[in-house]
């Protein structure tokens, strides 16, 4: 369920982003716009369950800039911190008033990022990514 939830969620903020990129044609020009369209596609996100305090897999030894890693399963309540924030954008996850979301990070620029979870148990997790 959750994973539907965030499905969901990250379509719905692709479409807004795809709306801010192309700019609306005036019905009084003459000629419309030359509209361009983004260079990359957008990829899917790398879900890793937290299971007993640990995660079910191994998660990937590295990532592209823009890919984004989710904490799924039982990942509510867990804390998400980085000591490579300007190579990754960490989210904690929670409620959104209508939707829950999970914790996880994007990454934002190539180098080796190193992103911790915090259990409420007291467990850590600790992920070493490199982003290319």
């Amino acid at each position: 369920m959750k994973l539907r939830i965030l499905l969901a969620t990250l379509v719905a903020g692709l479409v807004v982003s795809a709306c801010s990129i192309w700019p609306a044609a005036n019905e009084g020009d003459a000629a419309p716009a030359e509209q361009t369209q983004p260079s990359t596609n957008a990829l899917p996100p790398i879900l890793v369950e937290i299971q007993n305090d640990a995660l079910t897999s191994e998660p990937p030894a590295t990532m592209k800039v823009g890919e984004a890693f989710v904490f799924a399963g039982e990942s509510a309540g867990w804390r998400i911190g980085t000591t490579t924030p300007d190579l990754v954008q960490v989210s904690q996850g929670g409620d959104q008033e209508t939707f829950t979301t999970n914790p996880g990070f994007i990454a934002l620029a190539p180098g080796n990022a190193v992103v911790t979870a915090n259990g409420p148990s007291g467990a850590t997790i600790t992920v070493n990514i490199t982003i290319e």
